[in-house]
């Protein structure tokens, strides 16, 4: 069986078993008079919260990229949307019919999102697309401008938003990442800088940032750089055994529910704010930019 007919099978036996309970509560509640009514709660309850976290009511959605990545959020997006199509770059994402599809999620290697995404928004399509957007700041300013233009959504990766940190900012932060994750060709600034500097997006001013240091290899990153009064030192390291994330004191790691989860579902509800959502991902990619003094149209990322 393929893995697009495992989703669709799962989506569709989950399905079944959701309206079964819901009506299967009624129908005792009936019978009974309600001498199990405690069951029937619990029937119908299951059967509404399917329907709430999306298992009754899906949309249609296509899927390009086939990776790592991938494979970890195509089971997610799935238990809230039915997947047309997984494509990647090489089999072609241009021949699927895209008549009932309302999102496309862009999955694949940073390089080839600007051309897929202006793709499917000049098809008028709304896309959620993996950070960043592009490693460009004035290539991701075009996309979000041409998806403003054709009236669609445009959504970057902000997943960190979905796990609702409260965190407390100092005169003198330190934020401090450990993972051990696969070395790649792209920088520690997209892979995860990128996110807590919208998460400090209202402590950080554009206009203001003075770069102290800057050190990156493919292995450790750190920055230090003073913004107004505050001092802002990141230190990021993808081989360590321990797995950490912390804002100064908080950390950053522990959740109640699936942030991934919530952010997809919250996308497809539509219930996510998109002008919210513009600004940290061009505020994440300016100040990268600034940091590693690449403020140029990249024609790479332009074609």
């Amino acid at each position: 069986m393929s893995e697009i007919a495992q989703y669709k099978k799962l989506a569709r036996d989950t399905y079944n078993i959701v309206w079964t309970l819901y009506i299967a509560g009624f129908v005792l509640a009936l019978i009974t008079g309600g001498l199990l009514l405690p069951l029937t709660f619990v029937l119908v309850f299951i059967g509404a919260y399917g329907g709430e976290v999306g298992w009754l009511d899906t949309c249609d959605i296509g899927v390009v990229g086939n990776g790592k990545w991938a494979k970890i959020m195509v089971p997610k997006i799935a238990k809230f949307a039915n997947i047309k199509f997984i494509a990647n770059t090489k089999t072609g994402y241009k021949k699927f019919k895209l008549n009932k599809i309302s999102w496309i999620f862009v999955l694949t290697n940073n390089k080839t999102h600007f051309k897929i995404v202006k793709y499917f928004l000049n098809k008028r399509k709304n896309v959620f697309c993996e950070k960043p957007l592009t490693k460009n700041f004035l290539s991701s300013v075009k996309l979000f401008q041409l998806s403003k233009k054709n009236k669609i959504g445009l959504y970057v990766n902000d997943v960190e938003i979905f796990k609702k940190k409260d965190f407390s900012i100092k005169r003198n932060n330190l934020i401090v990442r450990e993972k051990k994750s696969q070395i790649s060709e792209d920088s520690l600034l997209h892979r995860f800088a990128y996110h807590d500097f919208y998460l400090l997006k209202k402590h950080i001013n554009l206009n203001d940032i003075k770069v102290k240091k800057y050190s990156e290899n493919k292995k450790n990153l750190f920055i230090n750089f003073s913004t107004g009064n505050k001092t802002f030192k990141f230190s990021y390291n993808i081989k360590s055994k321990l797995k950490k994330h912390k804002i100064n004191n908080t950390n950053m790691m522990t959740c109640k529910k699936d942030p991934l989860e919530m952010m997809i579902k919250h996308v497809l509800d539509g219930k996510t704010n998109l002008n919210r959502n513009f600004s940290n991902s061009l505020f994440s990619s300016k100040l990268i930019s600034k940091i590693n003094k690449k403020f140029y149209w990249d024609i790479n990322y332009a074609k």
